[in-house]
């Protein structure tokens, strides 16, 4: 069986977001989708845990839900984003 502590609600640790990475990296790809403008691009550097091309794929699905055309590129760890 399991062992039980009974602990105070401050020392216990905060309760994780319902909102998977997944839906959080798509509301930030929705984000600076919609941020863009004409004669500007979004440089993204990404954390530990993401990868440029899981970033690249999140971009260009965003930009399809909102019917904007974009253009992504990779370079020196960085990812690009502009209006196409």
């Amino acid at each position: 069986m399991a062992r039980v502590e009974y602990i105070p609600v401050s020392a216990a640790p905060p309760r994780p977001s319902k909102q998977s990475k997944a839906s959080k990296r798509a509301e930030f790809s929705r984000t600076v989708i919609r941020g863009l403008d004409s004669g500007f691009v979004a440089e993204l550097t990404p954390e530990f845990d993401e990868s440029t091309r899981g970033l690249r794929v999140s971009l260009a699905h965003a930009g399809r839900q909102a019917d904007i055309k974009i253009k992504t590129w990779e370079f020196d760890g960085r990812v690009y984003v502009g209006l196409a």
